[in-house]
């Protein structure tokens, strides 16, 4: 067990292969540790003052999830996601979040709903004042926004799928593009989910929401080109 500070300058403790699994991951979804890039054990080991073998666990977790791979005799490499890739991660977003919302329509609180629609109105209030900056506020907003809305479903597993699979795609960028085309339009789409959850519509929920990532998904791609024979459900 190590200890360590955190954000908020409080002490945690966690075992050596978490922390090493929770630094290198958060390095490859920032793009710290760029696509291709490659790497051995050994070297984590030196660099965080450990035994290989807490390195070794963190490595097999990362190397489960799809970041990384390992090359016999050359070490390990950051994964290279193709555009076909992102689409898939995107068709599984759909699903897993679609059923976050039926969740949500059972379980989210009159307070959590009334957060939700706190944060809609702040959308509305930056596109119509038009300020600079409107574009990094509106990221961070709507950041804020998914994560409530996510957490809001009760179903700590299917919440832990869905944010493995959102930060993959935070090396891409996809939200700012996304939010720079179409940003203003998508706070309806909200607002309409908003509507469904207050009436505990499930279906509806899922559908609006589901068509919101689609958009999503067309927009990042009509900014990067679109693939040939783009696979995605």
């Amino acid at each position: 067990m190590e200890s360590f500070f955190d954000d908020e300058g409080k002490v945690v403790t966690k075992p050596v292969r978490e922390i090493v699994y929770e630094y290198i991951r958060k390095a490859i979804v920032t793009g710290e540790l760029p696509q291709g890039h490659r790497f051995k054990d050994t070297e984590l080991a030196a660099r965080f003052g450990v035994s290989r073998m807490p390195v070794r666990e963190a490595l097999l977790r990362l190397e489960t999830e799809g970041l990384i791979q390992q090359t016999p005799m050359k070490g390990y490499e950051v994964v290279n996601l193709s555009l076909q890739d992102v689409a898939h991660i995107f068709s599984l977003r759909k699903n897993l979040e679609g059923l976050a919302v039926v969740y949500a329509c059972r379980h989210i609180e009159a307070e959590e709903l009334s957060s939700l629609w706190r944060l809609v109105a702040r959308g509305r209030i930056l596109f119509s004042e038009n300020r600079e900056g409107l574009l990094e506020r509106y990221v961070e907003l709507t950041r804020e926004f998914n994560a409530k809305l996510i957490d809001s479903c009760g179903v700590p597993r299917l919440i832990h799928l869905i944010w493995q699979h959102r930060e993959l795609l935070e090396r891409f960028h996809i939200v700012d593009k996304v939010l720079n085309r179409c940003g203003e339009s998508l706070i309806d789409h909200r607002q309409k989910l908003l509507e469904d959850l207050e009436e505990r519509n499930p279906l509806e929920a899922r559908r609006g929401w589901e068509e919101h990532l689609d958009i999503s998904m067309r927009a990042y791609f009509d900014c990067v080109g679109w693939p040939e024979d783009l696979d995605y459900v």
